[in-house]
């Protein structure tokens, strides 16, 4: 039952991630190799915001997947709850990683306009 080691490091390094991206939004993956005319069409402070959110959000479902090893909850409930605390954070982030494209870059959205 020393599963909440994992959990709780996984927390730290997605909330970490987030701070990151929060005050340097410019670490995004991709922002760096676009051209400087297609940068213009990206709110990348708005787009920051936005993933630091999600990254916050997968650091704080990790952590309740450290708390499912509390003595006393029933054993096949903490697997489960750590299992769901291990899988829901990487659906999020990949749901974040569209809708940030979808949401914050203009040029994207203009090639489905048409």
């Amino acid at each position: 039952m020393e599963y909440w080691i994992p959990a709780v490091l996984m927390a730290v390094i997605y909330s970490a991630i987030g701070r990151l991206v929060a005050h340097y939004p410019e670490t995004l993956s991709g922002y760096n190799t676009m051209s400087s005319e297609r940068k213009k069409y990206v709110d990348i402070e708005a787009a920051g915001r936005y993933a630091a959110r999600f990254l916050t959000a997968a650091g704080y479902i990790s952590l309740a997947g450290a708390l499912a090893a509390i003595p006393g909850i029933p054993e096949n409930w903490s697997h489960r709850i750590f299992g769901a605390s291990v899988v829901i954070p990487i659906i999020l982030l990949l749901f974040a990683a569209g809708w940030t494209s979808w949401k914050y870059d203009r040029k994207f959205l203009k090639q489905f306009k048409k």
